[in-house]
């Protein structure tokens, strides 16, 4: 394989953005990202996946005051460092599980699938 291969670029420049800015992304953008999204593998090509799409700053900002309060109730099955930094994050004034992104793409999975979070995690790659 070609080190000049495009996936492989592509892959190599991924990167996790945690700062966003107010600019929401075009309806363009947002079909594209959603179509790529549908696309991904699956096990057994079930394709189960929901995503859902969410632009209105209301509505991000109540979700966000939903999750925080329900890492408040939550109880940590394990030590996993993760889990125990995001309940700890989660509790401090302005914290936003979005980072402030103007745009939210959930990806859900039916109840009760066993292979639903892998599914899922292939999607948003």
């Amino acid at each position: 394989m070609s080190l000049n291969n495009e996936v492989l670029n592509c892959i190599h420049e991924r990167r996790s953005t945690r700062q966003f800015t107010d600019k929401q992304i075009s309806s363009e953008q947002l079909d594209a990202l959603l179509d790529a999204a549908i696309w991904a593998p699956s096990g057994g090509n079930n394709q189960s996946w929901l995503f859902t799409a969410i632009q209105k700053k209301d509505v991000l900002i109540h979700l966000n005051e939903l999750v925080r309060e329900g890492f408040q109730h939550w109880i940590p099955d394990d030590d996993y460092p993760g889990k125990l930094s995001i309940k700890n994050r989660s509790q401090k004034k302005g914290y936003t599980f979005y980072h402030k992104a103007p745009t939210l793409i959930i990806a859900s999975n039916k109840p009760n699938y066993e292979n639903a979070m892998a599914d899922c995690a292939l999607a948003g790659c």
